[in-house]
């Protein structure tokens, strides 16, 4: 395979170009962080196993969404836990580390296209620049672009 015909593929994390390999999604500095953030993981789930998720992404010192990932591809395996999260918009509890339950996550997700479906049709595409443009027009300031009496003259 030839230079010229090298496919190339954002990082999933920083967004830097990378070569586009199958399984490959990180640039090699992206790839050492999340790599020595599943040691850091590791090294507290071998210490406390029964640790929350918040208690695991503070102790580790990583972002819940690096949990989640790793969760995601199989590197960790977070275990139920009797200090269980609840959900930020109804109170559920629910295992993981997410924000919300499913219900909600499906409601809102419903809201937000919503929302972008009425977004949309209020403005049609590619009118939008021409909306703001005309919105800048000053208007006019000589009291002859109003008539003879101006603006806010008062009736005869």
């Amino acid at each position: 395979m030839g230079k010229e015909n090298a496919r190339l593929a954002k990082c999933a994390e920083c967004g830097r170009m990378i070569a586009a390999r199958p399984g490959v999604e990180l640039c090699s500095e992206c790839a050492e962080r999340q790599r020595e953030a599943y040691e850091r993981v590791e090294r507290v789930l071998a210490a406390t196993p029964d640790i929350s998720p918040a208690e695991l992404a503070q102790r580790a010192n990583v972002t819940r969404s690096v949990l989640k990932r790793l969760a995601k591809k199989g590197l960790i395996i977070m275990r139920p836990v009797e200090e269980s999260r609840r959900c930020q918009r109804c109170g559920r509890e629910m295992d993981g580390v997410d924000r919300f339950c499913g219900v909600c996550k499906t409601e809102l997700l419903s809201q937000a296209k919503q929302a972008a479906s009425s977004l949309q049709n209020r403005v049609p595409y590619g009118q939008a620049g021409e909306a703001r443009k005309t919105a800048r027009k000053k208007p006019p300031s000589s009291p002859s672009d109003f008539g003879a009496r101006g603006k806010y003259s008062p009736p005869i």
